[in-house]
């Protein structure tokens, strides 16, 4: 799903169902108009999408794939999903008492950091303790909290562009 596009015609759902998987694409509310978008409600439609797949069509095994705006809706929608629902997002819209089942994994490809910096904040700690530090990203900038601490250097192995950074196949 994306927040607010179709996702029918991009290569990872065309190139997953050719390798034999089964593949469902939905869309949220706000499909072709994001001018009211609200990720909240994006979430409550991924959430009975998800809660569809295992009730509904039987699947036992439910991977999120984010493409795009998507990968920053399924960040925050996995981010939601897996935490207690009393301390869920509250505002602009209430989730604490939305049926968001988790999903088994979480796919995020050619995403962005845009909408509210939702996939910086959702993803692994390790990618924005990193991203405090004194070794920026080329471009300069640093995440901005307001939180001056220290960096965790022994997550050097995280900087795509560090020294210890994995070196691509």
């Amino acid at each position: 799903m994306h927040p607010c596009a179709a996702m029918n015609m991009l290569p990872m759902p065309i190139g997953l169902a050719r390798c034999g998987l089964h593949v469902l694409i939905c869309s949220s509310r706000y499909a072709g108009n994001d001018s009211g978008l609200m990720m909240e409600n994006c979430c409550k439609d991924l959430g009975s999408v998800i809660a569809h797949c295992r009730g509904e069509l039987g699947y036992k095994d439910v991977v999120l794939c984010g493409w795009s705006g998507g990968g920053s809706l399924s960040a925050f929608y996995q981010s939601q999903a897996g935490t207690p629902a009393a301390d869920r997002v509250r505002s602009p819209i209430d989730l604490t008492h939305a049926t968001l089942p988790p999903a088994d994994a979480l796919i995020v490809a050619a995403a962005h950091s845009s909408r509210a910096r939702i996939l910086t904040e959702c993803l692994d700690p390790s990618i924005w303790l990193f991203s405090r530090g004194a070794n920026p990203n080329p471009s300069g900038r640093q995440h901005d909290d307001g939180d001056d601490g220290p960096a965790a250097p022994d997550l050097g192995e995280f900087d795509l562009y560090g020294p210890r950074a994995p070196t691509p196949p």
